[in-house]
């Protein structure tokens, strides 16, 4: 029976549905009404240059879509735009709630499906794990973010993220599309959604796939290359070129390579500092070694994170964006989808784990660490008009 089907998962659903609400109201609520040091005002300033003037969405062209959508419900409900994003945000925790738990639901499912309502909370709130804040009081600048609370896009890109992910396995698959047109479409309407909220996963998620497709080509497997490529490549491509354009033409503003220049000017420390901010990956992949490896959705979350650290560590923009770090939420965006991965890799290994020990040491000494950083956080972030 599909699982919408079943009133144990809308009971789940209505249970983290109340949670999510309120976890994450008091944080929305303060970044955006509340908060100035962040990145909301610029955001929201888009949003009334938008609808005073409909052409000055070329400011953002890169990644309109929020804007478009916080303006549209601004005139919907008649509130002031503020009131409009934080409608916007609460809706798109929800979303990404419910991606979430539909992933873990089912591989917890029938005994403890229950857990797919605390699992989820903490992979919505999971944080690198901040050992260095007791000497530096930095939470954030120098880790490798898995949830943040001050950027609206980052936020928004995350259910679609996860979204892509899952299909981006099943069209690696050798199985064929039940319905491959239907998928083409479905995976082209996450591929423009996706890179119109904001980039950054689209430029690490498009190399992760090709660079898996061309291992399957090589070692003579099947792979649904309709969808990969016209479901996938294609739209990704035509965006980001377009995107490309728009934000990089004229000599105001260049990609040039640039290793640690970003990430020095807010923090030292940084390899330990990374390593903390992946530590339940590593310890997945260190107590489950091949049979992690060779988890599909691990393969392709892993390999869009490092191409995420490669854009996060080696690039930067020149100008008056060069210190902006807007290539480290290719960074953080693909550390949050390996997290994820990660967690339901961990999460099925409970049913079938012959070695409880080694499940419940990962659970402690990684999962659960990652998710008090995250409280932590989350507490600094609700207290402190900062981020960092």
């Amino acid at each position: 029976m599909p699982f919408f089907k079943r009133k144990s998962f809308w009971f789940t659903a209505a249970a983290l549905l109340v949670l999510t609400l309120a976890v994450f109201f008091p944080i929305n609520l303060a970044k955006i009404a509340l908060h100035d040091v962040s990145d909301y005002p610029t955001h929201l300033d888009h949003a009334l240059d938008i609808e005073e003037q409909f052409n000055q969405w070329r400011q953002i062209s890169s990644h309109p879509l929020w804007h478009f959508t916080v303006v549209a419900v601004r005139n919907i409900f008649q509130v002031r735009m503020w009131k409009a994003a934080f409608m916007v945000q609460m809706g798109l925790q929800v979303i990404l709630a419910g991606v979430l738990l539909v992933s873990f639901w089912q591989v917890l499912q029938p005994k403890s499906s229950w857990a797919a309502v605390p699992i989820s909370l903490a992979v919505m709130v999971a944080a690198p794990v901040a050992l260095f804040a007791f000497q530096d009081s930095r939470f954030y600048y120098g880790y490798m973010g898995i949830n943040s609370y001050h950027n609206p896009t980052i936020i928004a890109l995350k259910p679609f993220s996860l979204i892509l992910t899952t299909f981006g396995v099943q069209a690696l698959s050798e199985k064929r599309a039940a319905r491959p047109a239907l998928m083409i479409w479905g995976c082209a309407a996450m591929v423009v959604i996706s890179s119109l909220v904001k980039p950054n996963f689209m430029i690490i998620f498009i190399p992760a796939l090709g660079l898996l497709a061309l291992v399957q080509l090589i070692r003579k497997k099947a792979v649904n290359w309709d969808v990969l490529v016209v479901g996938f490549a294609l739209p990704a491509l035509a965006i980001l070129a377009v995107a490309f354009l728009f934000t990089y033409q004229g000599e105001a503003f260049s990609i040039f390579f640039a290793p640690l220049l970003v990430a020095r000017n807010f923090s030292g420390q940084l390899l330990p500092k990374f390593i903390l901010s992946i530590w339940f990956p590593v310890l997945v992949l260190i107590f489950y070694g091949k049979q992690a490896l060779k988890d599909r959705k691990i393969q392709l979350a892993g390999l869009a994170f490092l191409f995420g650290a490669a854009f996060t560590y080696l690039l930067a923009e020149s100008g008056e964006r060069m210190l902006h770090g807007n290539f480290t939420w290719s960074g953080e965006i693909g550390n949050f989808v390996l997290f994820a991965a990660a967690a339901e890799f961990f999460f099925r290994q409970l049913a079938s784990s012959n070695n409880r020990k080694k499940w419940w040491a990962i659970l402690f000494l990684g999962f659960a660490l990652h998710g008090i950083a995250g409280v932590l956080y989350y507490t600094f972030s609700l207290t402190h008009n900062s981020f960092m």
